[in-house]
């Protein structure tokens, strides 16, 4: 009798431990009836074909790409400058692989504050080819029908220091070059 019940207790723990093995290696899966009511999408959020804007080869490059586009300005905004420096990333190797760290709006959602991990301006750029990269941020952002003020271009959370240009001011979001 003895060994009966040492079998079945070394059965069942095994049988647990296989069981758990397969829970953790998600070769189960368990979803409580509450769980399962939630979403994680809001239906405020929706895709969009977005344009991005570069400047490249002594023109304008324009690409259109399917983003998320929530509801919320500054998360537009945020998803808009992840996919300009996605592209900047692909189509201009040479640039500084500088990316995204913050981007805020002040209160009445005009201005705003977008901070790089480190400068998107290369030391050895023309200040003709700076003025175009910061212009090709500013027409993303109106391409897609964004209104704003001014930006404010930060680095580290701290204004972006450059010899050529000044960013201890806002930019103005309508740019500097006629279209």
């Amino acid at each position: 009798m003895r060994l009966v019940a040492f079998s079945f207790i070394i059965f069942s723990a095994l049988m647990a431990g296989i069981f758990f093995a397969a829970y953790q290696n998600e070769w189960i899966i368990f979803q409580l009836p509450a769980a399962a009511r939630q979403t994680y999408f809001s239906a405020r959020i929706q895709k969009k074909m977005v344009t991005i804007v570069l400047y490249k080869n002594d023109e304008w490059y324009t690409e259109k790409k399917e983003r998320i586009w929530p509801a919320a300005k500054a998360e537009k905004i945020e998803h808009l400058l992840h996919a300009w420096q996605l592209l900047i990333d692909e189509d201009l190797p040479a640039a500084k692989q500088s990316s995204v760290q913050l981007v805020m709006l002040n209160k009445t959602e005009n201005d705003l504050y977008v901070s790089f991990d480190r400068s998107p301006l290369l030391k050895e750029w023309s200040i003709m080819r700076k003025w175009y990269h910061i212009e090709s941020l500013l027409k993303t952002v109106r391409a897609n029908g964004i209104e704003l003020r001014s930006v404010y271009f930060l680095v580290q959370h701290q204004p972006l220091e450059d010899a050529h240009l000044d960013f201890s001011n806002g930019w103005p979001s309508q740019g500097f070059i006629n279209e």
